[in-house]
């Protein structure tokens, strides 16, 4: 902040102030997040994102922008009715600047994961570069008398956005959404393209609602696709882990079978089809009396496991010690 207003020619003394603002948006931000214990930055989901735009960086935004704000009421450079429409304003670009840029630096920290990324890079490069050029022509105003009203509207990047949320994963999506909001402001900062009215008619208004929505839609898929991936890589550990030498009964509350394993059946010869929805009393044998089997679970409810060995009964009628 420092630099830029000294680049600007704004090298005042409430420079300092904004910059103090800005740190101060950060810190604050880091603070409600530690706080918070919800935002995992190693396990990025779509609960970790809402919690870094809503929780943390809406109040963060607040303070920069009323820190701003009234260090340029003060000076004299905005009048009293000028106070709620710049604050709104000031608070909607950092909060803009904290959805997009941060999840930017935090992802990119990383290098992305080795699949799907390797692989996929010359589709990476399709997805960028051809949204790269369509942004062009949409924000920018490129080709006008060759392509018509249709092509140069703003939804088509919903569709980029939807791609790199399904083939690029997270990494994918900020880069395009850095991306387009360069273009997008460029575009209505030259008073180009889509947004081209938005800077004099809007202050940005539209532009900013619009980059909301496409962070919104592409973090939220790509996140959402994320745990989806995570839930069946579970599972199929799971899976596989049910699958071991040892004997395993998956039951509901009541006792009743849901699932039994291959090393089950080997054991006991009941397949899945004749345990499921029978009870563990399929396996008594007449060596145990009702009082033992009441002491297991009695036992089982009170420390959470049972350790010991019973005799159980095959299918053929063999009692067998476990």
């Amino acid at each position: 902040t420092l630099l830029t207003n000294a680049w600007s020619g704004n090298a005042g003394w409430s420079s300092p102030v904004f910059a103090t603002g800005n740190a101060l948006e950060a810190l604050i931000g880091y603070a409600l997040l530690n706080r918070s214990k919800r935002f995992q930055i190693d396990d990025w989901s779509l609960r970790s994102y809402l919690h870094l735009a809503l929780q943390a960086g809406v109040p963060a935004a607040c303070a920069s922008a009323c820190l701003g704000v009234l260090t340029l009421l003060w000076l004299g450079r905005l009048g009293a009715d000028q106070f709620w429409p710049s604050l709104l304003h000031w608070w909607m670009g950092n909060l803009l600047g904290i959805v997009l840029v941060t999840p930017l630096v935090l992802l990119w920290r990383r290098w992305p994961p080795l699949n799907p990324w390797p692989h996929r890079l010359p589709e990476a490069a399709l997805v960028l570069g051809v949204s790269l050029l369509v942004g062009q022509v949409v924000f920018l105003g490129w080709l006008p008398d060759s392509l018509g009203l249709v092509a140069r509207q703003g939804y088509w990047m919903f569709f980029f956005v939807t791609w790199a949320a399904i083939r690029l994963g997270s990494h994918g999506v900020v880069l395009l959404l850095c991306m387009v909001a360069v273009q997008a402001v460029l575009g209505a900062h030259n008073g180009v393209g889509f947004f081209a009215n938005d800077l004099i008619n809007d202050r940005f208004t539209n532009l900013w609602f619009y980059m909301m929505s496409l962070s919104l839609v592409g973090m939220a898929l790509s996140t959402y696709l994320a745990e989806l991936r995570r839930s069946a890589d579970s599972l199929r550990i799971a899976a596989i882990a049910f699958e071991c030498q040892e004997g395993i009964v998956i039951m509901d509350p009541e006792g009743t079978i849901l699932r039994v394993n291959r090393a089950f059946t080997s054991i006991t010869g009941y397949t899945q089809d004749e345990a499921q929805g029978q009870t563990t009393a399929l396996l008594r044998s007449d060596r145990h009396s009702a009082a033992f089997y009441d002491a297991v679970r009695s036992e089982a409810r009170r420390c959470g496991t049972w350790q010991g060995e019973m005799w159980h009964r095959r299918k053929n009628g063999e009692d067998y010690p476990e």
